[in-house]
């Protein structure tokens, strides 16, 4: 889940949620006992890497099971875009991962109004991933104009699909 919210500006902050089901626990039989020998009781070792805009600011780290996350393990840039990754331990059931960042003038603005555009990108091997992303727009803006797909609700723009491939998206909005 990804939820921003843009500013009059054009600063956008986002808050993304991240969850993995570790399903060893559901499935019985002597492959699975061996497989829970072998993953230290069943945890799953994952490595999560978020990339966000350059020159963004990471306010937040939460999450976690075995151990509690308060901040990222590494911060980096990848072809232009700031990175920041977590090691985190999936136990069978389920495990959370939150950020919380800025980015500046994520928006172009105008005193008219502003476009938003947001891509996500699929990670490979990955087929379907459940996305639902919500954009706050400024206070007295409404959307004009979107990709096609997405639902206006308010002051709000609501997009909940699988990710089977990038996905780019647009907002136009107004403070007219």
């Amino acid at each position: 889940n990804l939820d921003v919210e843009l500013d009059a500006v054009g600063n956008a902050r986002n808050t993304m949620t991240l969850e993995w089901t570790n399903h060893l626990d559901d499935e019985v039989g002597e492959p699975y006992e061996y497989l829970r020998k072998l993953q230290l009781e069943g945890i799953y070792g994952n490595f999560v890497r978020v990339l966000m805009p350059a020159r963004s600011r990471l306010e937040s780290v939460s999450g976690g099971t075995v151990a509690a996350l308060t901040a990222a393990e590494e911060t980096t840039e990848i072809v232009g875009r700031m990175a920041v990754g977590n090691y985190l331990m999936v136990p069978p059931g389920s495990a959370r991962l939150r950020y919380t960042w800025t980015s500046p003038y994520a928006s172009e603005t105008d005193r008219l109004g502003g476009i938003y555009r947001l891509t996500i990108q699929k990670q490979p091997g990955t087929s379907g991933d459940a996305v639902n992303v919500s954009i706050t727009l400024p206070p007295g803006a409404y959307a004009v104009q979107t990709t096609p797909g997405l639902e206006i609700m308010g002051n709000r723009v609501l997009l909940s699909t699988r990710l089977v491939y990038d996905v780019s998206l647009f907002v136009r909005y107004s403070f007219e």
